[in-house]
């Protein structure tokens, strides 16, 4: 049984005490080793991972990710390739290394979405899914060399004449657009096809809570289980900002007290950004109540693999899927007419955060957004309230 694993080589640490990452090929007890070019210091690098090998605390670590992934299934792929025939380790790096890669946009994607270096979450990943199928109907065989202003806007045209709303195409573009600049990481493609092509996106409701109707599920009196354990996620991200599939990992560890209040201290699924502040008081009781097992809340199983990136964002995609069920019904027995998904938890912690005099550059941080942009978005809504409000005087 031939296998395909990437290694590093501790006992050959160069001056700056980083070891060598390697390739190694191992058939009927031979082996031969490909070196990547790269080198991680030993402390960032995690053997017990089948495809995160780079800590995501290292610098850089999700291109070296992908990188050694790309590796690792290319070589792969000549290994399952030769079934039923003879071949030695040797052989099988020898064709890796004078064969060429495809550079078919399919098959590029196919690699990208099965290595998912970015850690993208599962929801993302469908959505990739989706893009690819649809290059897959469109143009199965384009091949990425040939991507060109004139094929994006011919891909566009058909994507309006399909039926696809302006955001849906706005999306897939911005897809697509992330594959083009792998490809470019990785001297597949030399330009950036995209360069002179903007796509349009429209303005959407941003569904939120005002702090009477988050009273009102405060003082709802839940009548299962579940709605109790929903009840208090959905405030807790109401208290905090944070998204479901962070809240869902959370534990014991990622809770610092610091006299007398509590720190959050996690890192971000979607954007692996880092954050840390204090949470409020009533979002700190919340989880007292669960403090027997693994997670913080118990949402997720207590013999979940976490290096098992896709039965974890599955585990936790359908979680989300049923709490968002059971949250419907919370706000339906609250009397709020409005489309409330967990998402809109969010939403409400950044416009009542705004209302109770929290600046803009410090609700960045505490969404963990990159841009300031995306957080500008939620001052929009607050000022248009203002408007509103004031448009009053002038029905009395």
């Amino acid at each position: 049984m031939a296998s395909v694993k990437a290694i590093i080589k501790p006992n050959k640490l160069n001056k700056e005490g980083k070891a060598p990452i390697v390739i190694r090929i191992t058939h009927n007890k031979q082996n031969t080793t490909y070196s990547i070019k790269r080198s991680i210091e030993p402390k960032f690098w995690n053997p017990n991972s089948s495809r995160s090998k780079v800590r995501a605390n290292c610098p850089g670590s999700v291109k070296l990710n992908l990188k050694i992934n790309t590796i690792v299934d290319d070589i792969q792929a000549i290994v399952d390739s030769k079934a039923d025939k003879e071949f030695t380790p040797k052989s099988i790096l020898i064709e890796y290394l004078s064969g060429d890669k495809t550079t078919q946009v399919v098959p590029f994607m196919e690699g990208y979405i099965k290595s998912n270096p970015d850690n993208l979450s599962w929801g993302t990943l469908k959505n990739y899914t989706k893009v690819k199928n649809c290059i897959s109907q469109y143009n199965l065989n384009l091949d990425i060399k040939h991507l060109d202003l004139d094929w994006i806007k011919k891909y566009e045209k058909y994507l309006i004449e399909s039926g696809k709303a302006t955001n849906t195409i706005h999306d897939r573009m911005k897809i697509l657009k992330r594959i083009c600049n792998v490809a470019i990481e990785h001297g597949v493609i030399k330009s950036y096809p995209f360069k002179y092509y903007k796509s349009k996106r429209e303005e959407t409701k941003r569904e939120f809570l005002t702090i009477e109707e988050l009273n009102r599920i405060e003082d709802y009196n839940p009548t299962t289980n579940s709605e109790s354990l929903c009840k208090d996620i959905f405030l807790f991200s109401c208290y905090t900002g944070l998204r479901f599939s962070d809240i869902s990992t959370l534990t014991q560890k990622n809770l610092i007290l610091d006299n007398g209040r509590t720190i959050i201290d996690v890192r971000m699924h979607k954007t692996n950004t880092l954050i840390q502040f204090p949470i409020p008081k009533k979002a700190a009781e919340l989880p007292i109540k669960y403090n027997n097992g693994r997670w913080l809340f118990p949402l997720l199983s207590h013999d979940l693999d976490e290096d098992n990136q896709a039965k974890l964002k599955s585990s936790i995609s359908s979680k989300n899927a049923y709490f968002n069920k059971v949250l419907k019904h919370i706000v339906s027995g609250c009397n709020i007419d409005k489309s409330i998904s967990f998402h809109c938890a969010r939403h409400t912690f950044a416009t009542i955060g705004l209302k109770l005099g929290i600046r803009i550059e410090v609700l960045q941080k505490l969404l963990g957004h990159k841009n300031i942009r995306e957080t500008q978005i939620y001052a929009k809504i607050v000022d248009e309230q203002k408007h509103s409000a004031m448009e009053l005087w002038d029905n009395m």
